[in-house]
């Protein structure tokens, strides 16, 4: 009885893969790394959530490679868990790469449109609360200053 051996010639690109999507989990792709890790995720979207894209890392991906994060939604549009990305990045506080990636995505998919109103109002009641704090602030340094003022 012979035995043949079977050689999987896919194990170095996993293994590179995986080394791929552990840097970027750790924020520390180059940004040629980055582009192959996009060109990866573009010829299998559904491969992110076996190299570990799950919804909880989206907030680290906007920040340290928005290309990237943009792609892993792309990707999982279809997939049945893309309403847990979602939900993740509406948890998310807004910011100028936040704003980016997101109107870069409306470019490609359609953005539910409940997640999009429930990210406006959650942001404009984070403004008014910002605006209240800085109208608290100012109204305190106005007493302290007119204290000091009757105090000298």
């Amino acid at each position: 009885m012979r035995t043949e051996v079977l050689w999987d010639y896919n194990i170095a690109e996993n293994t590179d893969e995986k080394r791929l999507a552990k840097k970027a989990l750790s924020s520390s792709l180059t940004k040629p790394e980055e582009l192959r890790l996009i060109d990866i995720l573009k010829e299998e979207p559904e491969k992110a959530i076996s190299l570990g894209f799950k919804p909880n890392t989206l907030a680290g991906m906007v920040e340290a490679f928005p290309e990237l994060a943009r792609q892993i939604l792309i990707g999982l549009t279809d997939h049945a868990s893309i309403h847990e990305y979602y939900v993740e990045l509406m948890k998310m506080p807004f910011t100028r790469k936040l704003s980016a990636m997101l109107l870069m995505i409306r470019e490609v998919i359609e953005v539910p449109l409940p997640y999009v109103e429930l990210f406006i109002v959650r942001e404009i009641e984070r403004q008014v609360q910002l605006w209240r704090t800085d109208e608290v602030d100012t109204a305190i340094e106005k007493q302290t200053s007119r204290a000091r003022t009757d105090g000298s």
